[in-house]
Order: structure tokens, then sequence, then C-alpha cells
């Protein structure tokens, strides 16, 4: 029998039981319990003792700066190796809300995307939070 003359109840059945077998993947939201700055790692209740890296894209900065002769002038890091124009990534502190992606649904690989940075009660009417 040849793939092609599968009747389709039968391949709906098969792509259903694929589905059943993969971890669900996950985002959730939670509250830190424990952080530590120097390895930029977070732990929140529901993940038990498993620390949770933070994910975010490197910052740089320029400013403008006038000198002695009235001239403005940008003043930038063009090769992005200066540490100087580098900003400084945030430990989540304890008590805060952060976004963690699962990636597997297992609870084993989770990473921190981001911090809830609205007040608590003006998103989501009608959730507790």
């Amino acid at each position: 029998m040849e793939a092609d003359s599968l009747a389709p109840n039968l391949w709906n059945a098969i792509a259903e039981m694929v589905m059943r077998g993969q971890s669900a993947r996950e985002i959730s939201i939670g509250r830190v319990t424990k952080r530590d700055v120097t390895n930029r790692v977070i732990w929140l209740e529901e993940f038990a003792e498993t620390a949770i890296p933070l994910v975010a894209f490197d910052y740089s900065f320029a400013y403008y700066d006038t000198d002695s002769t009235g001239a403005v002038k940008k003043r930038e890091d063009k090769t992005d190796t200066d540490p100087a124009f580098r900003t400084k990534m945030l430990v989540p502190k304890v008590g805060q809300q952060v976004v963690i992606l699962d990636m597997w649904g297992n609870r084993r690989f989770p990473v921190c995307v981001g911090v809830i940075q609205s007040k608590p009660g003006s998103f989501w009417q009608g959730e507790t939070t």
C-alpha cells in the first residue's frame, strides 16, 4: 500500500497521534522568588530549583555633544566593541512578574523573555494578578 492511497480520516488519525506525542510549548507568567545578579539568572516557584536565564539583545547608545566651538557632534561606537557605549542588563527583582518561555513544555529549558512593565490591574480586566 502506498501512502497516497490512505483515506483522509486515517491521515487525520495519524496526525492527531503525532500531535499528542509532542510536548506542549508554553508561555507562562510568574513572580521571581530568587535572583543571581552575577550570573543573570532567576528562579520562580513553579520551576523549582531550575535557574532561568535571561534573554535579550545587546544594546548600544549614541549621544550628542557640543564642543568648545559650539559644533554638535554625534558620539557613538560604530564598531560595537566599546563597552563604554553598552547598557547594563537589569536582573528582575524578587517579586516582579516575568514572562517565561518554556520551549519544550517540560520545565527543563525555560528562558525569561521579559518583565511585565504595566501596572497591576491595568491589563486583563476582570482578572487578578
